[in-house]
């Protein structure tokens, strides 16, 4: 009888999510990688019609402390090595939030 039972929902588009951590003070790095070839061949793919769309998506997005950890470190990029550095001692795992990250046109 089961086989029989109506469907009470549609297949929708699948979609794939990767999750990507950065090394330490490379996120910006990484950031302007995706806005360039990573962000190339997702449109030249949309453009072929396989690949509806696409997200970026920032687990407990390490810019939102930036200007805290600037002032702190006395700049960004020093910011950044001290993250390096902190890196051989832990591991920072990230939260369940998730943010979307828009690239500007």
């Amino acid at each position: 009888m089961a086989q029989n039972a109506p469907r009470t929902y549609d297949l929708g588009p699948v979609w794939q999510i990767s999750y990507i951590e950065t090394k330490a003070g490379m996120f910006d790095d990484y950031m302007s990688y995706l806005n360039s070839t990573w962000r190339n061949i997702q449109e030249a793919e949309k453009a072929r019609g396989d690949v509806l769309d696409y997200r970026v998506l920032a687990i407990d997005s390490p810019r939102d402390g930036e200007a805290v950890m600037a002032k702190a470190f006395g700049s960004v990029p020093k910011s950044n090595q001290a993250a390096v550095s902190r890196e051989q001692i832990r591991v920072l795992r990230g939260g369940l939030t998730a943010r979307e990250l828009t690239f500007k046109k």
